[in-house]
């Protein structure tokens, strides 16, 4: 999605940050990281985010490791006074402590200790700041966790009872191989989900599976008019839960707009009113 950035920061031979880091050295990655920041997402691309009925965008501003359990907090406590301090995050609603963390399968104890230790530590930090800051509670940050769906287990059997905790679902249909491999199961599959309240759905894409992508049925020239009903029969259930953020706002490079929502605009695949995406939902007729 963004390998000719990838190689201009002279990270190619590298798969991660981290690597890169380390292959580069960190003065050279500040400075490239940061030439990257300064020119990736401009304020044009903000402006058009908001003239086409999209109300909120997602910021990823790291990653953390299970050893980084306390540097992690500090982090969160510092976003957190960041954001009610600084007029320029008065936007910022919520703050999410852990990306796609380990699951339960292959890390069971990792993910049990990030449940019990991480999650509770991260959301009391969170809280103790605002009390410190005293935030009114009509201003006070909603605090997201990965949920159960992502396979971590129960995000809330260490945590508090709290409306301000919200839960990540990422969906990608691409990879669920329980879908038959033709149309009307991916419209049928998309029309039926329903993630559950205080859900955003923080990653979804317009791809299916990557057997099928190429073929005649599901290529993408030619099937805009398709792709444009199974864009709107994934964002209809999904604002029933409480909001979704596609992945990702765009690419650079052979463009695939099937995960370039920018892209996929420009193609007329998809509207350039979101909110309209009921009105050409075709989920009553499933």
């Amino acid at each position: 999605m963004a390998e000719e950035s990838w190689k201009k920061m002279n990270c190619g031979p590298h798969n991660d940050e981290w690597t890169c880091v380390e292959g580069i050295g960190q003065a050279a990655a500040d400075k490239a990281s940061k030439k990257h920041w300064e020119t990736w997402m401009t304020e044009e691309d903000i402006k058009q985010i908001a003239s086409l009925g999209l109300s909120v965008a997602m910021k990823n501003p790291g990653f953390y490791t299970p050893e980084n359990y306390e540097r992690a907090a500090r982090f969160l406590e510092w976003m957190t006074k960041r954001i009610h301090t600084n007029g320029n995050y008065t936007p910022v609603g919520m703050i999410e402590v852990m990306n796609e963390p380990v699951r339960s399968g292959r890390w069971k104890t990792e993910a049990t200790d990030m449940r019990k230790n991480f999650y509770p530590k991260a959301f009391h930090r969170i809280q103790a700041m605002e009390d410190y800051l005293d935030v009114a509670e009509s201003d006070r940050l909603h605090i997201q966790f990965m949920g159960k769906a992502w396979g971590a287990r129960d995000p809330r059997e260490y945590l508090p009872e709290s409306d301000l905790i919200f839960f990540d679902s990422h969906r990608y249909l691409s990879f669920d191989n329980r879908i038959p491999g033709n149309k009307r199961p991916y419209i049928e599959t998309a029309c039926d989900d329903y993630m559950g309240e205080n859900v955003y759905v923080g990653e979804w894409p317009l791809s299916v599976n990557s057997t099928l992508k190429n073929t005649d049925e599901f290529r993408v020239d030619g099937q805009e008019t398709w792709y444009r009903n199974y864009w709107a029969a994934q964002v209809e259930p999904f604002e029933k839960s409480d909001g979704w953020f596609f992945w990702s706002w765009k690419c650079v490079g052979k463009v695939d707009w099937r995960w370039c929502y920018k892209s996929a605009v420009a193609a007329s695949v998809i509207l350039k009113d979101a909110r309209k995406a009921a009105i050409i939902s075709q989920c009553s007729r499933y």
